[in-house]
């Protein structure tokens, strides 16, 4: 009787061993949410770099941000929705005599980013189809004394120039995960290229100056640089930081 109990015991141990299932792994996680301060970055180069003008009554205002959410399709690839903002901007206030001014001008960039990514390891290339906004806003008055009308005149101005740009982009980066807490850093660079839509900025502060359309190419001079390597196109660096799951 013991015999064949030993027998049991030790056919029903053996068993147990060959068919128990092995306990789950936990899936890789497909879901990561990334907050890029690269563009945080250059609003600081922007706020420093105008800061020295302060002394004069000039107020320097530079942020930027950049959003992410990445979900992967597969073990090599991924598709990410991103958001990105930048902006510059400076006002200027002044009195003297029985005449005062307050203006300011501000540059925004709002831009919408669909990304494709194909991963070997920690190291992936990033493609950028997307579009961006870019807004000029400047504003103030100018208020003096009039001798004739015995009283003081304020004139103001407001103008709003904005432009719609279709960019393209590629960037190679790498994301490193930190075990067992669900944070990345996400290190990348690249370049964007964007082509601007509709009447440029500078044709559009010519027409609400009402000034002859030559000085059009004075102004978009300047916001041919603005736009090609700083807020539209150029180089880009990332820096991301966020939370996978």
């Amino acid at each position: 009787m013991k015999k064949k109990f030993l027998f049991l015991l030790i056919i029903t141990i053996v068993a147990g061993g060959l068919f128990a299932q092995e306990p789950e792994q936990e899936a890789d996680p497909i879901h990561t949410l990334t907050v890029d301060l690269g563009p945080t970055l250059v609003g600081i180069y922007f706020r420093n770099t105008g800061a020295i003008l302060e002394g004069s009554g000039v107020d320097v205002f530079g942020f930027g941000i950049g959003l992410q959410y990445e979900q992967m399709v597969n073990d090599v690839a991924s598709a990410a929705l991103r958001f990105t903002y930048l902006g510059f901007g400076y006002g200027f206030s002044d009195s003297f005599y029985d005449a005062s001014m307050d203006a300011g001008a501000r540059l925004s960039c709002y831009s919408l980013e669909g990304h494709g990514r194909v991963y070997r390891g920690t190291f992936f290339v990033d493609g950028m189809a997307g579009l961006s906004y870019l807004l000029f806003n400047m504003s103030g008055s100018y208020s003096y004394y009039d001798d004739e009308e015995d009283r003081m005149i304020e004139d103001a101005i407001s103008i709003v120039p904005s432009r719609l740009y279709l960019k393209l982009g590629v960037k190679i980066g790498w994301k490193f995960r930190f075990n067992g807490t669900g944070l990345v850093f996400e290190p990348s660079f690249g370049y964007y290229h964007g082509r601007g839509l509709g009447e440029s900025l500078g044709m559009q502060l010519v027409r609400a100056f009402d000034e002859s359309p030559g000085y059009a190419s004075s102004y978009d001079a300047i916001f041919h640089v603005l736009e090609r390597v700083v807020f539209v196109g150029g180089p880009r660096v990332s820096f991301g930081f966020g939370y996978t799951f």
